[in-house]
């Protein structure tokens, strides 16, 4: 069932100090609490540019995290010289609207747990420059414990520029077949969205509160979308403004681009676990982040090459995005503010 407006019974109710509250506190600490790096980056520009792939040996990933001294456990944004927000890191984010007194981080670990016990993640495809040392993670993690899913509302490779998909009411979109995967696993998948429903709801509130013209097109693209195409069978979230999720289980992304996401919009990503290491590093701006449960990141990922650092222990990522072809309507965000 679609859901306009109001919370489905899967999320937190949102007490009106959330709007009252928590949103003119956000945006005033934007502006005048916190820490704040400009960059020699012109946002314009680089939306413009061809969006490519960088080659990173081991090497030379290893000596850039290392000329990066400074890790950053703290509130951090990072601006363009031309004044637009490339990157926003939120330590304990995940807490921030329910003023720090819950968190879906454990609902969520929970969940993540019961999916990879009965539906275990598939391998990342071979030639996917991410992921190279999967191999090697999976003889160190186990079977069964090391992979990714991708859960998301996205155009086939191949189908982009049909003229089927153009005059489709639904872009040519499709759930993901690790999404619809047979029997009884995609009936885990969707146990898996409705207990992550609220971790979808607070991800969006710190969208809507950081960035509200942005969220305000994704989220009114999402619900076009979810109107004409399955992708309302993935929605538990009266906030849902993201097309897909990725989720990571004991991967290491390696130096790079994604470059199907939309260039001017964002992806959140957030981390769950017991593990040490697993810097979020961002070379483009010289910015490494202590990316811990709890913590938050926004960033324009087709823009700016991104990688985390080798851990230890048991760690899941998931990234929340919207790839630009599904994005968009006519070279603009489906919505955007007069």
């Amino acid at each position: 069932m679609f859901h306009h407006g109001s919370t489905t019974r899967w999320e937190k109710e949102e007490p009106p100090s959330i709007r009252k509250r928590f949103f003119k506190g956000f945006q005033k600490a934007m502006d005048t609490k916190i820490n704040t790096s400009t960059h020699d980056e012109n946002f314009e520009d680089l939306c413009a540019a061809p969006v490519r792939q960088e080659t990173y040996t081991k090497k030379k990933t290893d000596e850039i995290t290392a000329s990066i001294q400074e890790v950053i456990d703290e509130d951090h944004l990072a601006i363009s010289e031309d004044g637009y927000r490339l990157c926003l890191f939120l330590k304990n984010g995940l807490s921030r609207p329910w003023s720090f007194k819950s968190s879906p981080v454990d609902a969520t670990t929970a969940a993540i747990n019961n999916l990879i016990r009965e539906y275990p993640p598939p391998p990342p495809q071979a030639k996917d420059v991410r992921h190279v040392s999967f191999e090697s993670l999976l003889a160190k993690h186990g079977k069964g414990n090391c992979g990714l899913y991708h859960l998301t509302l996205w155009i086939p490779t191949g189908q982009e520029h049909s003229q089927k998909s153009k005059a489709d009411p639904g872009k040519g979109g499709m759930i993901s077949s690790d999404t619809i995967a047979g029997g009884e696993k995609f009936n885990k998948v969707m146990q898996f969205f409705r207990s992550t429903a609220t971790l979808t709801q607070t991800v969006s509130i710190l969208f809507d509160a950081f960035d509200p013209g942005c969220y305000q097109g994704y989220k009114t693209n999402y619900d076009n979308l979810a109107e004409t195409t399955a992708l309302h069978s993935l929605h538990f979230s009266h906030r849902d403004c993201f097309l897909g999720r990725v989720l990571l289980r004991n991967l290491v992304a390696e130096p790079h681009k994604d470059q199907l996401d939309t260039r001017d919009g964002w992806v959140a990503i957030c981390c769950f676990g017991e593990f040490t290491g697993g810097h979020f590093v961002v070379p483009g701006l010289r910015l490494k982040f202590a990316f811990q449960p709890g913590d938050v990141i926004f960033l324009r990922s087709a823009l700016f090459v991104h990688y985390l650092t080798e851990f230890e222990g048991e760690r899941s990522s998931l990234v929340f995005f919207s790839h630009e072809n599904l994005n968009r309507e006519e070279g603009k965000l489906s919505l955007e503010l007069e």
